[in-house]
């Protein structure tokens, strides 16, 4: 299984993406649960409740849509700034994830480039067996075939 896994860079996507995923939801979960109780007491503050409440005079059909108001507002805040956090917090781990998965494709440019500027001893590292590790055999096999090339046609002429 982690064989497969090393091998393809579809499924390291698949499972980078899974994890921004998981992280953002985890992350909405512990700021809800951090949040709530603080965003519903201070809502719940601004009513103003008294000891009666329940008897009498806070009791009717207003009594209860307020209440209904303040607990939307208190879990509506809560969730605003768990969103907030979650977002902040996904945004950090996707950029993480693909620097670590875009550094051997940079790489491997630089490279080009200098090849074909002409510097055929130009060499990558091969980091692992997957579409990258093998584009990366490919690439120095084709620049070692390269030098060889050169290296033939300066004989040739000289």
């Amino acid at each position: 299984m982690i064989a497969m896994i090393r091998q393809k860079l579809g499924i390291k996507l698949f499972i980078a993406f899974m994890s921004v995923i998981l992280i953002g939801a985890v992350v909405l979960v512990v700021t809800i649960q951090l949040t709530t109780p603080t965003a519903f007491f201070r809502h719940m503050g601004g009513m103003e409740m008294g000891m009666g409440m329940g008897v009498g005079r806070g009791a009717g059909r207003g009594g209860a849509q307020v209440l209904y108001d303040e607990f939307r507002s208190g879990v509506n805040e809560a969730l605003g700034i768990a969103a907030l956090a979650a977002i902040v917090v996904a945004l950090g781990a996707s950029l993480a994830i693909s620097r670590r998965i875009i550094a051997p494709l940079q790489v491997l440019s630089v490279a080009s480039q200098r090849i074909a500027e002409g510097k055929f001893d130009e060499r990558v590292p091969v980091n692992g067996v997957d579409e990258l590790g093998q584009l990366a055999e490919s690439f120095n096999k084709m620049a070692e075939r390269l030098e060889q090339v050169e290296n033939m046609r300066r004989q040739l002429i000289g």
